[in-house]
């Protein structure tokens, strides 16, 4: 994609990115990349998760980001992260412990994200990291994502990739 051919901003394709395991580096790294502004280049982030718990982080992280609630077919608000919130997790999570309640809350962040590019409200999924564990103990068996967005997709063939920029060291 060729972030020229977008003017303003406005028909930048919508990318739902799920905040993956509470318990883990998922939340950080979600919101890490919705302030990106080489991912603000090329796409319009929207995070869903518990935005109690987003809100949590960024206090954490000493991050100076507010938030507002995405809302499908409107222009991005200028300076604030959109969320989807799943209001799907407890006041307090233990970071590092597989549990079902971060892994159920996991699932449910990719089960929103499919059910949104169903309902053509986002046009792409991102997926923060999860546990394979914790999303077992929720009550989902599934190996991992790939396996898990195939099924919530219907798809039948299916493999991973994963992309990685190369990095050059000048010394």
């Amino acid at each position: 994609m060729n972030s020229d051919s977008f003017e303003d901003g406005a028909n930048l394709p919508v990318v739902g990115i799920t905040i993956g395991d509470a318990a883990g580096i998922g939340p950080e790294i979600s919101l890490k990349a919705a302030v990106d502004a080489d991912v603000a280049r090329v796409c319009r982030p929207v995070l869903i998760g518990d935005l109690r718990f987003l809100k949590k982080n960024v206090v954490d992280l000493r991050l100076d980001l507010d938030f507002v609630e995405f809302e499908s077919g409107q222009n991005k608000q200028v300076g604030l992260i959109e969320v989807i919130d799943l209001e799907n997790l407890p006041e307090t999570v233990v970071l590092g412990l597989d549990a079902a309640v971060t892994g159920k809350a996991s699932a449910e962040c990719i089960e929103a994200a499919v059910n949104l590019w169903k309902r053509n409200e986002i046009d792409a999924i991102a997926t923060a990291p999860i546990s394979k564990k914790a999303i077992s103990l929720g009550g989902y068996d599934f190996p991992g994502h790939t396996e898990f967005l195939a099924k919530l997709t219907g798809t039948q063939e299916f493999a991973m990739s994963f992309f990685a920029e190369k990095l050059r060291v000048v010394l």
